[in-house]
């Protein structure tokens, strides 16, 4: 397939891809749906946190338009991503499942810059039955240094955290703070720490609920 529904912007960061309406969009969101069904088939139990070590997987569209599939080897592994891979993701659009279907991990948010993808999405559902997708994006001034994330993340955790906790204090008082509201809280936490971040690095970043 050809790398269309799109173009290629250059700048003093680099080059990138920018994705547009027609095939190369459809066959995007085709990725979104697969992974989405095979995070919400996968029978692996939520923890009383909302959490689930379960197998993840992972796809892209490369830049020429070329598509691929990765999957975690066993019910409860990561995907590995080899070397040669990564060097290909230039411009690229990589989807994979997030299995307790939260937002983005600071290790994601390294490997977008590695790999200087175009963008980076994850789906999956949470212990509530809801299905969520999450993508991000360099944003105009393109991808920023890999200290500058990882700074900006401790930075944005510290302004997040104690809103969080105060939450989940005040619902364990009420006695509301069952499975669901942790899952609620985990996924609420990781989405404003993910704001804060782009926030801070200009990152354009993303969170839908899809029913």
């Amino acid at each position: 397939m050809a790398a269309t529904g799109g173009h290629w912007i250059k700048s003093a960061q680099g080059t990138r891809f920018v994705s547009a309406a027609g095939p190369r969009r459809s066959t995007l969101e085709g990725l979104h749906h697969t992974l989405l069904g095979l995070a919400g088939d996968d029978p692996t139990p939520y923890d009383d946190y909302g959490h689930r070590e379960s197998r993840e997987y992972g796809a892209y569209i490369l830049a020429d338009g070329t598509t691929g599939r990765i999957d975690g080897d066993k019910a409860d592994s990561c995907i590995i991503i080899p070397d040669d891979l990564i060097d290909r993701l230039a411009g690229a659009h990589f989807v994979h499942t997030h299995p307790s279907g939260g937002s983005f991990s600071l290790d994601d948010v390294l490997l977008a810059q590695r790999a200087k993808v175009a963008s980076m999405s994850a789906v999956g559902v949470d212990a509530g039955g809801r299905k969520w997708r999450y993508t991000v994006r360099p944003g105009p001034g393109g991808w920023k240094s890999r200290a500058e994330y990882i700074v900006a993340k401790q930075n944005a955790e510290e302004a997040v955290y104690r809103r969080g906790w105060r939450k989940l204090d005040r619902a364990r008082v009420a006695g509301r703070a069952n499975k669901r509201f942790h899952t609620a809280l985990e996924s609420w936490h990781r989405d404003l720490v993910m704001k804060e971040l782009a926030a801070r690095t200009g990152l354009e970043y993303t969170r839908e609920r899809i029913r």
